[in-house]
């Protein structure tokens, strides 16, 4: 790739840190709001063609990051392309319609997502936020942050917080420093639990060991009113794709069948857990006793057969789901 040989340049209208580029045309950026990102050539042209885009890239981009999935981030515009990064349990592969999708469909889930940000980046209740670090000459809080085209529209979403009650000013006065207040606390725990979705992700290893096993499981989401969805083309070599991340935000809440013990069945019900949405473990008796140790302390249903599994969730799903 001809002019990337370089230790700086632009992506997506920011400056980045070039590391390296491998034989498939694949560059390696970074930059500290978003960590390490892996992108085709495709998409560095397709993001400079496009700089009306550039910012929704960059928004979700940082949502990611701030989410501490620890996974770097791959990008490529088809989705045969993904054949092209080196597949490790630690990449997440989207295409950049996959990456788009994921941008808000509205003001009011701009406003919720940008009040989730600050909440990541500013944990503790009562902690001050800041617009900048004046030791290190550096914005914390830029636009994408807001999921902002703009410092104007910026303005305007944190105007609307501050209407909301959801931020205040410190000192009654001036715009910055702000803080989360005790609405805004409540309002990001009732974001997180809230959904409208009837969809429930299913994550669960594919083979045809477990088809008798999906079978029963789709009909006890099925007769409680839920749509059970899963995507089959997860189980390759772990890799997360970025359309299975997108399902498990848009889902009302997951199951998780940690039989046969797949790393990607770990990792989805762990994004979903730091979103905080209820996941139902359930697992084989034959595999019980080899689940990871960092599940062992949850309340994993424990089956002998598939009868016994569709009876035992639908149960779960009834007396924790359901009664919601």
């Amino acid at each position: 790739m001809n002019g990337f040989g370089i230790k700086e340049f632009q992506f997506c209208g920011e400056p980045w840190m070039f590391v390296s580029e491998n034989s498939n045309d694949v560059c390696i950026l970074q930059k500290e709001d978003f960590g390490t990102i892996f992108v085709t050539e495709g998409v560095i042209i397709y993001c400079n063609d496009n700089k009306n885009l550039q910012y929704k890239i960059l928004s979700v981009l940082y949502e990611q990051h701030l989410l501490e999935i620890k996974k770097r981030i791959c990008i490529c515009i088809y989705d045969e392309q993904k054949s092209l990064f080196e597949i490790t349990k630690n990449k997440t592969c989207f295409t950049i319609n996959e990456l788009l999708a994921q941008f808000p469909e509205n003001i009011a889930e701009i406003l919720e997502r940008s009040l989730l940000n600050l909440s990541r980046q500013f944990p503790n209740r009562g902690q001050e936020i800041i617009l900048e670090d004046i030791n290190q000459e550096r914005q914390i809080l830029p636009c994408y942050c807001f999921f902002a085209k703009d410092e104007k529209e910026q303005g305007f979403i944190i105007d609307a917080m501050l209407e909301k009650n959801w931020l205040s000013k410190i000192d009654g006065i001036h715009t910055w420093p702000l803080k989360i207040t005790v609405t805004g606390w409540l309002e990001i725990e009732s974001t997180l639990k809230r959904t409208d979705s009837k969809n429930v992700f299913v994550a669960m290893m594919f083979d045809e060991k477990t088809n008798e096993a999906w079978n029963y499981v789709q009909k006890a989401i099925s007769e409680l009113g839920f749509n059970p969805v899963r995507i089959d083309k997860v189980e390759f070599n772990d890799e997360i794709n970025g359309q299975i991340l997108l399902n498990i935000k848009q889902s009302a809440f997951v199951v998780a069948d940690i039989t046969g013990h797949r790393n990607g069945v770990y990792f989805e019900a762990g994004f979903a857990m730091a979103l905080k949405k209820d996941v139902i473990f359930a697992c084989s008796e034959v595999d019980f006793e080899k689940k990871h140790f960092d599940v062992s302390h949850y309340n994993i249903i424990k089956w002998k057969d598939e009868q016994d599994l569709y009876e035992k969730l639908k149960d779960r799903i009834q007396g924790t789901i359901a009664l919601k």
